[in-house]
């Protein structure tokens, strides 16, 4: 089979679109959806890739100025996916070591884990909250050390001895208070 110079021209223009690299350039959260500038080419909206999304779910979209991969079935890029994301001289790489896992975020916010220290530590900015609810319970092994106050909107039970519920022994009733303990 001889194919003519179009059919030449269209196999290169397709077979150079399966796979480019471009930078995200608008977003539609709403959607879950990027336009993604290669070269001087601008994408139609496209989807873009996640970990989960079925019963589990991860919501982890690209920003704006991120490198991303367009993988383009036929090297149609009208039917592109969107695979985030690469480091780049804007966006590089928070971490060198191969034994950290690290979730790093704008307002310098940090989640890592450093699997040959066994070191896990989340990091906050200044007046950041951490909420957990957990309706079963929480169980902490290990020894706590605490900066700040704890406030305790229930009882506290230290060895057995509840804070609200205790008793003093060898004290008389009446209007006097016991000593602050020593």
């Amino acid at each position: 089979m001889i194919m003519n110079h179009f059919e030449i021209t269209e196999l290169q223009r397709t077979t150079a679109n399966l796979v480019r690299i471009g930078t995200i350039v608008e977003a539609d959260y709403d959607h879950a959806l990027v336009r993604v500038k290669i070269g001087d080419l601008l994408t139609n909206w496209l989807s873009f890739t996640t970990l989960r999304a079925a019963k589990v779910t991860l919501w982890c979209p690209p920003e704006v100025g991120e490198q991303v991969i367009v993988i383009s079935p036929g090297g149609n890029l009208a039917q592109g996916i969107v695979i985030p994301a690469m480091y780049q001289d804007k966006f590089k790489a928070t971490d060198s070591k191969s034994t950290t896992t690290k979730l790093s975020f704008a307002d310098g916010a940090k989640l890592e884990y450093d699997s040959e220290a066994h070191h896990l530590q989340a990091t906050l900015p200044g007046g950041g909250k951490t909420t957990l609810v957990s309706e079963g319970g929480i169980t902490i092994t290990g020894d706590i050390t605490v900066t700040g106050q704890i406030i305790s909107t229930g009882d506290q039970v230290a060895g057995g001895i509840s804070q609200i519920n205790h008793t003093h022994g060898g004290v008389e009733a009446g209007g006097s208070n016991t000593a602050a303990p020593h």
